[in-house]
């Protein structure tokens, strides 16, 4: 199975992200290989899309890790590919959705009384000693209007580079009967 850390960026106008806004920059990374990122100011939002999904077509037995891949990035991937038309929604969506996505917030649900709050990648990253750098993702908007491209793709590099990070810390332990499936014991509120 080859795991592909993925990280999605957005131009949202509105007070919060939809699954319309416009995909500004796809991060990738291929465990063991360098992050690729595409970036819609170097060409448009339609070519990113359509060179990302030719690329994991390639993949055999891909799995996508993310965090908060099942409820946004993904969807919106989904969502976006479809309105440009690069390919018909059921399509789209098993070459994403049957690709064993990990969710990394998913994954640390259950250990955080499934609140969803505080489970942001910088808060989970600092959780295991990991510390995130670059500018926040609030600030990606401001900065995409200024045109700091290059905060942007450092930002969701570090992303991608985290996300990998986290992945790898929470699938380190094992069940108790030494079986080799993983399980998340990764304790996030107090009590």
């Amino acid at each position: 199975m080859t795991h592909l850390f993925l990280d999605v960026e957005t131009y949202s106008p509105g007070p919060k992200p939809t699954y319309d806004d416009r995909i500004i920059a796809i991060a990738y990374k291929p465990e063991g290989g360098d992050v690729t990122v595409l970036k819609e100011w170097e060409s448009d939002e339609k070519q990113i899309l359509t060179r990302f999904l030719e690329e994991i077509k390639r993949i055999d037995r891909l799995s996508i890790v993310g965090h908060n891949i099942l409820r946004f990035d993904l969807p919106l991937i989904i969502n976006r590919a479809s309105a440009h038309g690069i390919a018909p929604t059921g399509d789209l969506m098993r070459l994403l959705l049957d690709s064993y996505p990990i969710d990394t917030i998913q994954a640390q649900l259950q250990a955080n009384n499934f609140y969803f709050k505080g489970l942001g990648l910088a808060e989970c990253a600092k959780r295991i000693g990991t510390e995130t750098r670059t500018c926040p993702g609030l600030e990606i908007q401001t900065r995409y209007e200024q045109g700091d491209y290059t905060a942007i793709t450092e930002h969701i590099t570090e992303d991608v580079l985290t996300t990998e990070k986290l992945y790898n810390h929470l699938s380190k332990e094992t069940l108790p009967n030494g079986n080799k499936d993983k399980q998340i014991t990764f304790h996030l509120r107090g009590g």
